[in-house]
């Protein structure tokens, strides 16, 4: 796997601007605002508890989370009505992820959205 990519091939955003302390503290503040324990939350996440425990805590992750487990537990927290859009992007930008916001830049240009499926990872080669 090469340097500063993740499990599925996902290239950080911006990689030096990873922050997983700072990704656990808002995930915490985020889930008690649901009122939602961690295995509540990995359950509707569809994700393992242990590995909630380990993001908020920013231990034991080599990597980054995925887009996926990102967006899965903020749809979650979203749902409860503990997270808005803005929650979204700063989980996603704290995660070394590029915001949603941007991602919407290549929709009208077929240059940028190019270069957004590259910076997203949704298309590595």
């Amino acid at each position: 796997m090469p340097r500063g990519q993740g499990e599925r091939g996902e290239v950080p955003f911006e990689y030096a601007r990873v922050d997983l302390a700072a990704f656990g503290r808002l995930l915490h503040d985020l889930r008690v605002r649901a009122a939602l324990s961690q295995n509540r939350l990995a359950r509707l996440s569809q994700i393992d508890p242990a590995y909630v425990n380990r993001l908020e805590r920013g231990v034991g992750a080599i990597n980054h989370p995925s887009r996926l487990v990102v967006l899965r537990m903020w749809a979650t927290l979203a749902e409860e009505g503990a997270a808005d859009g803005t929650d979204r992007e700063r989980l996603l930008v704290l995660a070394g992820l590029c915001p949603e916001v941007i991602l919407g830049v290549g929709s009208w240009d077929a240059y940028l959205g190019r270069l957004m499926d590259v910076l997203s990872g949704r298309e590595i080669r």
